[in-house]
């Protein structure tokens, strides 16, 4: 193996199924559009990184998440933390940062997954953003479901994959029920 081509150590903090969302840096400016990413969400450490003449690395720049594809197996999509990140969870299910020229949102499959993610992040981030880590105030254009608490914007949600509803004879238990 060459000098310099050696792997880095690593450790790996939390994981959590997750789809990577994107928009533009002023929420103003547009709505959240799905990457097409999706997989295991890993938030991991580099225990070692090799020296840099140029500029020291802080303990932030050494964060990352890496978007691993369940049925290969491979990262399809990596983001290194800057030396400063602001991690916001605006919605149980839903956590947001910002890059150099977009933010990026994290649709997490799992309510409690996402929760436990977001507490390893905040807590590696310093602790001292804990209140980052609290739900956003709620924007206007949301919609409330009868059925859940949570509110949800309706461009967080991805159309069905082509031929996905099937049309089914309605059954006498379901005449009455508000769908």
């Amino acid at each position: 193996m060459a000098v310099g081509l050696e792997q880095n150590t690593y450790s790996i903090l939390a994981v959590a199924d997750a789809r990577v969302y994107h928009a533009m840096l002023d929420p103003k400016d547009g709505p959240w559009t799905y990457s097409g990413w999706k997989g295991r969400m890993i938030f991991g450490q580099d225990l070692e990184v090799p020296h840099s003449n140029d500029q020291d690395i802080n303990e932030t720049q050494k964060l990352w998440f890496r978007l691993v594809d369940d049925e290969t197996g491979t990262t399809i999509w990596t983001f290194k933390f800057p030396e400063k990140l602001e991690y916001t969870e605006e919605r149980p299910f839903f956590h947001v940062f910002k890059a150099r020229v977009r933010r990026y949102g994290l649709l997490f499959n799992d309510d409690g997954e996402a929760t436990a993610f977001g507490q390893k992040v905040v807590q590696c981030l310093g602790g001292h953003q804990h209140a980052r880590l609290m739900r956003a105030p709620s924007r206007a254009g949301t919609h409330k479901s009868k059925s859940n608490s949570y509110s949800m914007s309706r461009s967080m949600i991805s159309s069905p994959p082509p031929q996905a509803f099937k049309n089914l004879p309605l059954s006498s238990a379901n005449k009455h029920r508000d769908i």
